[in-house]
């Protein structure tokens, strides 16, 4: 009848408006949230090589700083502050700069939110930056004039500015560069971290004059390297904002056709003046977001867990390193220590750097395979601690320094990208990253607070008054090579963890290149083609690899394989 066929056309024309309004309102929501993917549209798309160098940048500042300002001037500044309590004026520098590292998971939620027009990540390292900048430049102040009280204010000002930028440029190689290049892009971080400590190392050695100009000078050439790399990293950073107008346009785009979708454009009016109230972060930070920013469920993120305690005994055993200075003078009695440092680290430093970039390409190419890696470079840095206890000439020091630089170079390839690869969340990475970047700090504030103390405990030599007894500095460089050794025993565990309801890893999405059993399996197999002369082969499974790549999931934030296990590697 005519009423029957009025009521299905007025509950077809209801269906439609409210699918209308539905998907409307899907929209809103859309632009309201953060998006799933906060970097560029080419984030799955390779990246050139030169601009992931030039995005990167800052980790050479970060070189400089961690190899001449740790290894060379804290050391002169705590003998300026306190020579006869030197070693405890010096953990507690090194202190300082780990427990403002505390910020970093903090940066990384605002970051993760940040609404601003520049990016997500950039207005964090500009601001970082030019407080970084200010903190050194007070740094100068306090130490031409003797002030230690401003000294450590300005030193801790200045560590706190630079962990927010170094958070915020960890957090543009997780949004920026696709997971295929993370090896890669983890191998140019190396690299520049290992042009930094070099040419701190240099430019120091050049240096003439009396302590107090080289110092001078130092710091000078410190506000350079924090201004040009941030610049780099600033302007070759091609971020795509979370912004209020994205929201606006679609609300102010689209007109309701349908009376019934008034009310809802009125619901939604709302939710757009409840974003703009906070525009600087999106969704608004909350007490509990700040405190669960500090927290990790290991039961869930087991992987990333045990990648970071990895990482914090790893930089437990580098941060021992900063008595190095005066076990050469105390110990193998050389006369210039400065000098002998220099050279020591230039030689590791460039057989870092012949080191980094190809084991991270390479690690790309067998299937992200991290975990063999850095167990090699692990062993390499145990047995290299206790032959430097051993060492009694420049030239065993100098033989040492160059096994050690090898494997160094190895461990930081792989650093980040393994990371990268158990990455909870992407949506947040800089949040995690921020609490993986504790790691470094976290133990390089923990091995001088423990090495201090031994060396004061073990005495002083009765030969030489002024030097530090060889049994203590005996023991800090054992305990640095059983915190290498533990590291790369700790990575044993991750990848393993399959069968648990609340791990992101099943057994058959398990990361490739977390297991053990899967890694080597790939290696004798290409190895066993290689020999044979099997070309053909080996390219099968080359093809076979990267078709099985293209078949993966994503689970809790990462990739994982969805193919079957003999495809792995």
């Amino acid at each position: 009848s005519a009423q029957s066929l009025q009521m299905d056309v007025s509950v077809v024309g209801k269906m439609q408006a409210t699918e209308v309004a539905e998907t409307h309102a899907a929209k809103v929501a859309a632009a309201i949230e953060p998006p799933e993917q906060p970097c560029d549209p080419e984030h799955e798309k390779p990246v050139p090589l030169l601009r992931i160098v030039l995005m990167l940048s800052f980790n050479f500042t970060n070189g400089v700083l961690l190899a001449s300002y740790m290894l060379l001037l804290l050391p002169l500044e705590s003998q300026r502050i306190d020579n006869a309590n030197r070693s405890f004026v010096l953990g507690a520098l090194m202190f300082i700069a780990g427990i403002t590292q505390l910020i970093s998971p903090l940066v990384g939620l605002m970051s993760d939110r940040c609404t601003f027009s520049w990016g997500r990540r950039r207005p964090f390292i500009i601001v970082g930056g030019a407080i970084g900048l200010l903190g050194i430049f007070a740094q100068d102040v306090a130490s031409m004039r003797r002030l230690p009280g401003l000294y450590y204010a300005a030193y801790t000002f200045a560590m706190l500015a630079l962990n927010t930028a170094y958070t915020a440029v960890v957090g543009i190689m997780a949004d920026l560069i696709p997971k295929s290049q993370a090896g890669a892009a983890s191998g140019v971080a190396a690299l520049h971290t290992l042009t930094g400590a070099t040419a701190g190392f240099l430019y120091f050695d050049d240096l003439t004059g009396s302590g107090e100009d080289r110092l001078h000078s130092m710091y000078l050439m410190y506000t350079v390297v924090i201004a040009v790399p941030i610049l780099i990293t600033v302007l070759s950073a091609k971020e795509v904002p979370l912004s209020v107008e994205s929201l606006e346009s679609i609300v102010d785009a689209e007109t309701c056709e349908d009376a019934s979708m008034l009310e809802k454009q009125g619901e939604q009016k709302n939710a757009t003046q409840k974003y703009e109230s906070s525009k600087l972060f999106s969704p608004p930070i909350t007490y509990d977001d700040f405190i669960s920013s500090y927290f990790i469920d290991a039961r869930q993120h087991t992987d990333f867990t045990i990648v970071f305690w990895s990482r914090t005994l790893y930089y437990i055993g580098a941060s021992m390193q900063t008595f190095f200075k005066f076990y050469l003078k105390d110990v193998v009695g050389v006369a210039d220590a400065e000098a002998t440092i220099v050279k020591t680290a230039l030689i590791g430093q460039v057989c870092a750097a012949c080191t980094a970039i190809p084991v991270g390409l390479l690690s790309d190419r067998i299937g992200k395979m991290r975990k063999p890696f850095i167990y090699f470079a692990c062993v390499v840095l145990f047995l290299g601690n206790v032959a430097n206890i051993f060492a009694r000439d420049e030239f065993d020091i100098f033989s040492v320094a160059a096994l050690l630089g090898g494997a160094n170079g190895i461990y930081l390839a792989m650093d980040a990208a393994l990371a990268l690869d158990t990455l909870p969340n992407g949506e947040e990475a800089a949040r995690f990253m921020g609490v993986w970047g504790i790691g470094c700090f976290l133990g390089s504030a923990l091995g001088p607070v423990i090495g201090g103390p031994i060396l004061s405990a073990c005495g002083h030599n009765q030969l030489i008054p002024e030097a530090y007894n060889f049994v203590g500095y005996a023991i800090i460089l054992g305990l640095a090579a059983v915190c290498f050794l533990a590291s790369g025993a700790a990575l044993f565990f991750v990848g393993n963890n399959t069968g648990r309801a609340d791990s992101p890893h099943s057994a058959q999405q398990q990361h490739p290149g977390l297991s053990c059993t899967r890694c080597w399996a790939g290696l004798r197999r290409l190895a066993k083609q290689l020999l044979l002369g099997k070309a053909e082969e080996v390219h099968s499974t080359v093809r076979a690899n990267a078709a099985a790549r293209k078949r993966t999931v994503g689970v809790g934030g990462g990739p994982h394989y969805a193919a079957s296990p003999h495809l792995a590697c």
